[in-house]
């Protein structure tokens, strides 16, 4: 696979996203159930005087919800919230036939999560046109991941991709003539050109000679002609 190849299995566009979500909406039955069901999370959870309202769009469902102590509900990095958003994902497909796209948005929090990703995908785009190298962010949600691709696309000179598996997948932001993935992936294996017995400048190492050991011969011993062989220890 070429590096471009490469580039064009990972980079996603937001063209051909919208393209590949179809969502079905949410029947009046299930949405009272996912209401009930989120609402007694919430309030598990701490969230006092809970407000939800659902939004019905091209994309799936937004469930839009607020509170006091929203933090609980959201968590370290969004952990929580994703988590929850899988929980409520759940019982509104449970007897639906088509699949429904389900996102939870507390406290307008996933905009203002987008807007921060946005500027971060911007100052890492800057940086890596600036010094010529990639840059690794942290590890992400498949929805952060496709914020940052999104921004990204839009730079000129600058392209995306995703390294690693599971909860360690993150995005890389690269120049497009970088080829980081191709690199980072031949590092593992150590450095070629130190191998074939030729050091760092590019010579020969030089060929150590052989260890012979000092072996001596030594008489064989004899025991003494006066004293006996056997006798008796005191």
């Amino acid at each position: 696979m070429t590096f471009q190849n490469f580039k064009e299995k990972e980079q996603k566009t937001p063209a051909t996203k919208k393209e590949s979500v179809k969502s079905a909406k949410l029947t009046e039955s299930t949405q009272q159930k996912v209401i009930a069901y989120l609402s007694d999370i919430l309030k598990n959870l701490g969230v006092e005087d809970a407000t939800i309202e659902l939004e019905e769009t091209d994309e799936g469902t937004k469930i839009n919800f607020d509170g006091t102590g929203l933090g609980t509900a959201i968590g370290r990095k969004g952990e929580t919230l994703d988590a929850l958003q899988h929980l409520v994902s759940l019982v509104a497909n449970r007897s639906s036939e088509d699949y429904v796209r389900i996102t939870l948005n507390p406290g307008e929090y996933r905009q203002k999560r987008e807007t921060i990703l946005v500027n971060l995908a911007n100052k890492n785009a800057r940086q890596a046109l600036k010094f010529g190298k990639y840059i690794a962010l942290e590890p992400m949600n498949s929805y952060e991941r496709r914020i940052v691709h999104n921004a990204v696309q839009d730079i000129e000179g600058v392209v995306s991709w995703s390294i690693g598996e599971g909860d360690a997948r993150r995005v890389c932001i690269g120049t497009s003539k970088d080829n980081a993935p191709f690199r980072q992936r031949n590092s593992r294996g150590g450095n070629n050109r130190n191998r074939g017995g030729r050091n760092s400048r590019g010579g020969r190492r030089p060929q150590r000679e052989a260890y012979t050991p000092d072996v001596t011969p030594r008489a064989p011993k004899s025991d003494v002609a006066d004293l006996p062989k056997y006798g008796v220890i005191k």
